[in-house]
């Protein structure tokens, strides 16, 4: 496990928080919504925390190891993949739904209807 986090899924973290910048940037949808800023601080921190803590915790969980007995895994070590899954599925639902709208409290202005008359 220790060597996929590394290989697969820090790359892979880093190209879904990049990739969502440069289309932030790119897109109608900026930083201005409020659904937008939520999923690039949700990715930022599952990829921080996948990097800083995830990844040593796999490492030495493979050092300490014995490979001659079969080891169940604790709750700690399936907790992290499974909470950065489901914020990364979370991220995919606020994409499709876009939630909240643009921050800020911007509100346009009404526009005026005239008045039937009564004839």
């Amino acid at each position: 496990m220790s060597a996929p986090a590394g290989v697969l899924a820090v790359p892979l973290g880093a190209a879904a928080l990049v990739s969502g910048v440069v289309l932030m940037f790119g897109a109608k949808w900026t930083i201005a919504y409020t659904w937008v800023l939520v999923k690039l601080v949700a990715t930022a921190i599952t990829f921080a925390l996948r990097v800083f803590v995830l990844r040593p915790g796999l490492a030495a969980m493979a050092v300490s190891l014995d490979p001659d007995r079969l080891r169940v895994l604790g709750d700690q070590i399936l907790a992290g993949p499974i909470v950065s899954s489901s914020v990364y599925l979370g991220a995919v639902v606020l994409s499709s739904v876009k939630a909240w709208g643009r921050r800020g409290g911007r509100v346009p202005a009404r526009v005026p209807v005239p008045a039937r008359s009564g004839r």
